[in-house]
């Protein structure tokens, strides 16, 4: 009798696993508010070089991003994953031949739409504009 609730439980505890992973990938997949569906833009006031880097809550990562002055420079993730929830922008700025973590931005959104940023003298990032909806789910 020992072996069938061992073979009971080893199936049960297999079984939650499977479920646990294939519900997360479901969750993922069909979650209404995609990280792909949020864009965010960044210019600088700063003259010396600044790099950003966006952290989805989908675990997507963005490469280097290199504001300019006059022109904005976007990013949205391409990965498939939920986009609600935390939202991490890093902010390095140039000091000698390195790059200095300067400042991150917290931001927990639950919509769709586009992000606008500028990095002030300080090299503070501030929200200046935002085309947003707001989603209820």
């Amino acid at each position: 009798m020992g072996s069938d609730e061992e073979s009971a439980e080893a199936s049960s505890t297999s079984y939650h696993q499977f479920f646990g992973v294939d519900h997360h990938a479901k969750e993922q997949l069909f979650c209404p508010l995609q990280a792909s569906q949020i864009e965010f833009a960044f210019r600088t006031q700063i003259k010396t070089d600044i790099v950003i880097k966006v952290q989805a809550p989908n675990g997507e990562v963005s490469g280097y991003i290199n504001p300019d002055t006059t022109e904005y420079t976007t990013f949205s993730p391409s990965n498939i994953g939920c986009g609600h929830g935390q939202w991490l922008v890093h902010v390095a700025r140039r000091r000698g031949c390195k790059f200095h973590h300067g400042f991150t931005k917290v931001l927990n959104l639950v919509g769709q739409g586009i992000l606008y940023f500028e990095v002030d003298t300080l090299g503070t990032l501030r929200e200046v504009e935002r085309l947003w909806l707001d989603c209820l789910y």
